[in-house]
């Protein structure tokens, strides 16, 4: 995973990062009661990967790629290969994508607020036979 392109690494980040606070502390949350304290002890609990910025290995690990960045996003802009053209055109496709599903999510109209994204997959299921 270490060599692994940034777009790539950031992508499985968000990813864990949208599932960890479900998963691993707002359960605990739920189960203790919802309240300003339990917010704050999750939003602490889930800052502490930060604390890996005081690893002297990791900072400057860090630091090295954040100063490459610009270099490599220039030089693909300017002068793309043939990877930067299929990297790009996949996360495009990812975010259009992203954009018509979530667009449906929810709708509201004026008997109701709606989801669209199952009403769509029901729809297409059991339509079809």
């Amino acid at each position: 995973m270490r060599s692994a392109p940034l777009a790539a690494r950031l992508c499985t980040g968000a990813c864990i990062g949208f599932c960890a606070p479900e998963l691993d502390w707002f359960r605990p949350c739920f189960a203790v009661g919802l309240t300003t304290t339990t917010l704050v002890v999750t939003a602490l609990l889930l800052a502490t990967p930060a604390l890996l910025l005081r690893n002297p290995g990791i900072a400057l690990k860090l630091t090295r790629i954040s100063r490459q960045q610009p270099k490599r996003f220039s030089r693909a802009t300017t002068r793309p290969d043939r990877w930067a053209f299929i990297y790009f055109l996949f996360y495009a496709v990812v975010a259009v994508r992203h954009v018509l599903v979530f667009a449906r999510a929810m709708f509201e109209k004026p008997d109701g607020i709606y989801t669209g994204v199952l009403t769509i997959t029901a729809t297409c299921l059991f339509t079809s036979a």
